[in-house]
């Protein structure tokens, strides 16, 4: 029985042959290859706290940034259903650092917002209040202070409340008592700074309140 001929009629022999040549073949590729719109993979972010260089790539520093879209009139901060979007930016690269409220592209990378580059920041100013002081550089080991930053904003410098430290690569004390007269008292001084390996440097130093012209 198991030997026997089986009558196929021209229709089953058909089918059988499609079946084969199917199998020999595999399945039947299709001929349009669906497009899956992308999402923004790089995006224009303004900082909300500073951003570090990390010491290295697997220790990355990180900070939230709030982002901006559109062109011309309409852009600005986006927000999305009444909140603003926001991403948080993760620096692995650690030739790299930026300053709150710069302006720089981030780019997405292995699940993580990664910055591009930067949109200013490296100089800023500060205020060293009246009482302290930035000690000097020892050595191979910079002095280090605490200063008040101050920022630009229609045709006039004033104060925010925010403090950073400051590192002295110079080998003299920075302080706000005068050299010439010890019972005057003590007076703000405004210092110039700017970024280098993720830290604010004194690079000038301007004069007391009273001796200014």
């Amino acid at each position: 029985m198991a030997n026997r001929p089986v009558d196929l009629t021209e229709n089953q022999v058909k089918r059988l042959g499609g079946l084969y040549r199917q199998e020999r073949q595999g399945p039947k590729q299709p001929t349009h290859i669906p497009v899956i719109p992308a999402t923004h993979t790089i995006l224009e972010v303004k900082l909300l706290d500073d951003l570090d260089s990390p010491d290295e790539p697997d220790e990355p520093t990180e900070c939230e940034a709030n982002v901006y879209r559109g062109a011309d009139e309409d852009w600005g901060p986006h927000t999305i259903q009444g909140q603003q979007e926001k991403v948080k930016v993760k620096n692995r690269n650690p030739d790299f650092s930026a300053a709150e409220d710069d302006f720089i592209l981030v780019i997405r990378i292995n699940g993580e917002w990664r910055p591009m580059s930067g949109g200013g920041g490296g100089f800023a100013l500060a205020v060293l209040k009246a009482g302290d002081s930035i000690s000097k550089r020892s050595g191979n080991t910079p002095g280090q202070g605490t200063v008040t930053l101050e920022k630009y904003s229609d045709g006039s410098i004033e104060e925010l409340e925010k403090t950073v430290t400051v590192y002295n690569n110079f080998k003299s004390t920075i302080d706000t008592e005068s050299d010439e007269d010890e019972d005057e008292e003590p007076q703000d001084i405004y210092i110039q700074m700017t970024k280098a390996f993720g830290k604010w440097w004194v690079t000038g130093v301007d004069c007391a309140d009273d001796e200014e012209e």
